[in-house]
């Protein structure tokens, strides 16, 4: 059930909240597989291509600046998106690259996920 569940979020690329709840309180019931997918799901920020984009910009200077807090604050705001899953395996490897502190490996991912959008 979790793959069908994936592929129909696969499958709406323009989802966009119909609401927001600042102040709001859930709880979370994590006995399932399904059940911490969905959560993850409801929990990250809607994908804007704008936003994301700017993002990878803020990172990819930070990295060249080597303001290495400013790297960490930007790459933890990315791994906040609902970003498309086509750029799972590139996110994993921008992520190993901003630890390891590859300045270099960072451009170079960040150029090929701005193709990828």
């Amino acid at each position: 059930m979790e793959t069908s569940w994936k592929e129909s979020v696969k499958n709406h690329n323009n989802y966009q909240s119909g609401f927001t709840a600042q102040d709001a309180r859930i709880l979370a019931v994590d006995d399932t597989a399904m059940n911490l997918t969905v959560l993850q799901g409801l929990l990250k920020l809607p994908f804007e291509k704008e936003v994301f984009e700017g993002l990878l910009e803020t990172l990819r200077s930070s990295m060249e600046e080597f303001d290495l807090d400013r790297a960490d604050e930007t790459m933890a705001l990315i791994e906040k998106y609902a970003y498309p899953e086509e750029l799972d395996k590139e996110i994993e490897k921008l992520k190993a690259a901003v630890s390891d502190v590859d300045s270099d490996g960072v451009v170079e991912i960040v150029g090929r996920i701005k193709v990828l959008l």
